[in-house]
């Protein structure tokens, strides 16, 4: 009797340990197809179109982005690859269910680079304190969530004679 109940035992154990496996991550992929454009605006000259003056939908061409899952604050760079826009504003890629951010690779830059490159001088322009280069900086420029085959189209909005720069404000003449 004694050796039964130290068989019983024995095997729910054996039996309790082999189910009892890590849960497995979710590795399913899916085709993604992210499409990337700027509205640009109508920023003086003749009006072509009432098109036009609704702004122009321009696809972002052959430009570097980080593409990470997740992050809690400013994201290390040099951990992740970048992928790149083709002609038309594309970018073809299997991702795992989630949500994404897109950062431009010039985020990468330290932070006397970024405001070299993002900062204007010129009596029309005045910049913002550097908080603002430096809080723009830490944000991804598009997020968007993966839960199955994907064509996604993202747009980001331009201003006149500052593009995508929020803290930039022109105060110079438009043309006319």
């Amino acid at each position: 009797m004694a050796f039964r109940i130290a068989l019983f035992f024995t095997l729910f154990t054996v039996g309790c340990s082999i189910t009892k496996q890590a849960p497995q991550e979710n590795t399913a992929k899916f085709k993604a197809e992210i499409v990337l454009n700027s509205v640009r605006p109508h920023c003086g000259g003749a009006l072509l179109s009432l098109e036009d003056s609704q702004g122009r939908l321009i696809p972002i061409m052959n430009t570097d982005y980080f593409l990470i899952q997740s992050f809690d604050s400013i994201p290390d760079f040099s951990k992740y690859q970048t992928i790149k826009t083709n002609e038309l504003g594309t970018i073809k890629v299997d991702l795992s269910e989630g949500i994404y951010h897109l950062f431009h690779k010039d985020k990468s830059l330290n932070i006397d680079a970024w405001l070299k490159l993002k900062q204007r001088q010129g009596e029309n322009y005045k910049n913002a304190p550097e908080s603002c280069f430096l809080d723009w900086k830490k944000r991804p420029d598009f997020i968007f969530e993966i839960k199955s085959d994907s064509t996604i189209s993202l747009s980001e909005r331009h201003r006149c004679f500052t593009g995508n720069n929020p803290c930039i404000e022109y105060y110079g003449p438009y043309p006319p």
